[in-house]
């Protein structure tokens, strides 16, 4: 891991562990769920209240069968809901992404005005780039670590054939 690149980006790492999910490992992974456990005792954010007009909005986004939404169908959703204030819009799409429930880019100039509404989505698209060259397939997908845009619907075709992706 580039530590450093991770804190420059992302402020200070409260704290380093390692995890291995291999059998035998057990311990590993509860170390992790105790320095989680111990990060968000500290967040004042876990204390702050959440309007009940933001959990029927939260509700809504997390029913929705669609991957992603543009941001003005996202606030014409919330005004729909209750939430007339678009300051207050963005401020419960920042929370919605802090939470990982509809993940927003509101500071990537090429991506603001998306929200991807199943992360899970996004998720699995990036592991079957990630297992292009995984030993369930017939053939590498990029024997030379090089993927083009020609390559990624058969990738992910492969990924769905072998149950590697989640529905």
């Amino acid at each position: 891991m580039d530590r450093e690149s991770l804190e420059r980006n992302y402020g200070p790492i409260l704290a380093w562990v390692s995890t291995e999910c291999s059998e035998g490992f057990d311990d590993t992974v509860e170390n992790l769920r105790t320095a989680l456990t111990e990060a968000a005792d500290g967040m004042q954010e876990v204390r702050d209240r959440f309007p009940a007009k933001w959990w029927t909005i939260k509700k809504r986004l997390e029913s929705m069968k669609e991957p992603y939404l543009d941001f003005a169908t996202y606030q014409q959703l919330c005004h729909k809901l209750g939430e007339q204030d678009s300051q207050q819009q963005e401020t419960l799409a920042a929370w919605l992404n802090d939470l990982g429930i509809a993940i927003n880019y509101v500071e990537n100039e090429r991506l603001h005005n998306t929200t991807v509404l199943r992360p899970d989505w996004l998720a699995n698209g990036i592991y079957a780039l990630l297992r292009a060259n995984d030993a369930h397939h017939d053939q590498p997908f990029a024997p030379d670590a090089m993927l083009t845009a020609d390559q990624l619907g058969p990738i992910y075709n492969s990924n769905c054939k072998f149950k590697i992706l989640a529905s």
